[in-house]
């Protein structure tokens, strides 16, 4: 077994997800995607492609997937600043950008979150810790996390991508 985070297996999965949202929320005339995404949610209950269940499953690829150590070399300073404050979090005088996302992290590993209206909400009762945020400003905050990732990850951030490996099916 390897363990070592497989950060294509992350790039892959989060670029899926994105592209599936480009794709559900671009202006589109062409009638036969207006006919298959029709198709889709009818057949699907009347679910949407992105909805909550893809925030988790992101959030999940993100936070949990890859191993604490490699999420701790990681520059926080642009989650720090543009996304955490979107979130609202009950704050501990040790809380700093890395122990809340240790929180997040042990949050989602857990189950320990749930759904309230329009927001997620993780928990950690024996910590005493909750953090809420809107359930899409949380898909936009596994993006920036993933943007963040692949400019300290890749040479050149996005565009610095190559097929540097591919899939093994």
């Amino acid at each position: 077994m390897n363990s070592e985070t497989n950060w294509d297996v992350v790039t892959e999965g989060i670029a899926s997800i994105l592209w599936c949202s480009a794709s559900v929320y671009a202006r589109n005339d062409a009638a036969a995607f207006s006919e298959i995404y029709a198709q889709f949610v009818e057949q699907h209950a009347d679910i949407q492609p992105m909805n909550r269940g893809t925030a988790v499953m992101a959030g999940y690829l993100m936070f949990v997937y890859p191993r604490e150590k490699e999420l701790r070399k990681l520059p926080l300073d642009t989650i720090r600043d543009n996304v955490l404050p979107k979130f609202n979090w009950k704050v501990s005088s040790t809380d700093n950008t890395w122990a809340f996302l240790r929180k997040l992290c042990n949050a989602l590993a857990h189950g320990n979150w749930h759904f309230r209206e329009m927001d997620i909400v993780f928990e950690s009762a024996r910590e005493n810790w909750s953090a809420s945020i809107r359930i899409d400003e949380f898909g936009h905050f596994v993006s920036a996390f993933w943007v963040a990732v692949l400019e300290n990850r890749f040479s050149g951030g996005i565009s610095g991508l190559t097929n540097q490996s591919s899939p093994t099916h």
